[in-house]
């Protein structure tokens, strides 16, 4: 009996000797950052809750970094964390605290050392980037030198892309990847390339369209490219061919927000041909046919029907519309009640009938106030 007692005592004992040592591996650098690499990929995956989860472990990992022991910093794989960890928003002031100690990070402490000057932006990152290989690092450090080294030298096209595209070839599928291409499509933009970028924004939406990040894709189209493939009589079936590329729901948006922002600047005959497009897209989203009927309305409201489309305005259903489009949805009401107004008086008093809806006479109330004042600050 006492024999099997002790027995009972040593395996509990090597038990909880186990769990410790896990609960202990598990606080490791490389152990960390390779969590915050799953949540970054969650994120691309289209998991928006993972961005909050990041901010605290990025806290836990940077104490870790910066309190580890030497002994830690003996096996690579902590030491190999520290790139990506570097390079995916975390905080630099760690790591700094780290070489502050005089710890060695044997071969990779050159790689370590570029890749701070990379997250602390300082001038000479381009010059200690420049001098890394990444095709002699091991991959999981090579990939994040090569987005760094893509980011870096930005101001060389050629050369950036072909980090870039490094990146990806090393990390596919993961935020490295996508990060990749996303920062590729801004650069080709940026260069005036539309075509290039066109081709690599379908890439990008097909595979990564469900990122938290595809907004920024979507809002470069937006704001460079679709507009001018949009306006009329020039560039129809390039659009068209474009969006039959895209995922449907991805072009859909895309169309709807080109409406948007063709509204906000007044082109407003393009409303019509890019909302018509839109329709022809599958749709069966309630939203999305709200803010279709409502741009077509608004356009017509602001050029020639507006009583027809103010009534058509006033019915749609204000609870599927986000605060932006709300907003343009109360301004064109705004310009229409004026169009429609009766002349205001001398004193600035409007027609306040009672048949006359409360949100028009509001609007009208809004655009005397505007008026009178743009008024007096003209000489």
């Amino acid at each position: 009996m006492r024999k099997a007692l002790l027995s009972l005592a040593t395996l509990l004992m090597g038990c909880a000797a186990s769990v410790g040592e896990v609960a202990a591996a598990e606080e490791q650098p490389y152990a960390l950052v390779r969590r915050l690499q799953l949540l970054h990929d969650e994120a691309v995956g289209g998991n928006k809750g993972s961005l909050q989860q990041q901010e605290a472990l990025l806290e836990r990992t940077a104490q870790a970094i910066a309190s580890a022991s030497p002994e830690v910093w003996r096996d690579e794989r902590n030491v190999r964390a520290l790139a990506p960890y570097l390079v995916n928003g975390g905080s630099p002031i760690a790591v700094r605290r780290l070489l502050g100690r005089k710890i060695a990070l044997g071969d990779l402490e050159k790689v370590v050392l570029a890749l701070l000057a990379f997250a602390e932006r300082r001038n000479d990152a381009g010059t200690l980037l420049s001098g890394l290989d990444g095709m002699a690092l091991p991959p999981s450090v090579a990939a994040p030198v090569a987005l760094a080294q893509g980011i870096t030298f930005q101001a060389e096209p050629a050369k950036a892309r072909s980090y870039l595209a490094a990146a990806r070839l090393l990390a596919p599928g993961t935020m490295m990847d996508e990060a990749a291409l996303r920062r590729e499509i801004a650069m080709l933009l940026a260069e005036k390339q539309k075509s290039e970028a066109i081709a690599c924004a379908a890439r990008y939406l097909w595979r990564f369209g469900s990122s938290v990040y595809a907004g920024d894709v979507t809002a470069y189209l937006v704001r460079a490219v679709l507009p001018d493939l949009a306006s009329k009589g020039v560039g129809g079936e390039q659009l068209q061919q474009f969006l039959s590329e895209l995922p449907e729901d991805s072009g859909r948006a895309m169309l709807l927000d080109v409406a948007r922002n063709s509204i906000l600047t007044g082109k407003l005959d393009e409303v019509a041909f890019v909302t018509a497009l839109a329709a022809k897209v599958s749709n069966d989203a309630p939203r999305d046919q709200t803010r279709a009927r409502v741009y077509g309305a608004i356009s017509k409201a602001l050029s020639h029907d507006p009583g027809g489309a103010t009534d058509e305005i006033l019915s749609a259903d204000r609870s599927l519309l986000a605060d932006g489009d709300l907003g343009i949805l109360d301004a064109a009401l705004a310009i229409s009640a004026q169009i429609q107004a009766p002349p205001v008086a001398t004193d600035g008093s409007v027609d306040t009938a009672s048949d006359t809806p409360q949100v028009v006479v509001t609007a009208r109330s809004a655009v005397s106030r505007a008026d009178k004042i743009l008024t007096e600050q003209i000489p």
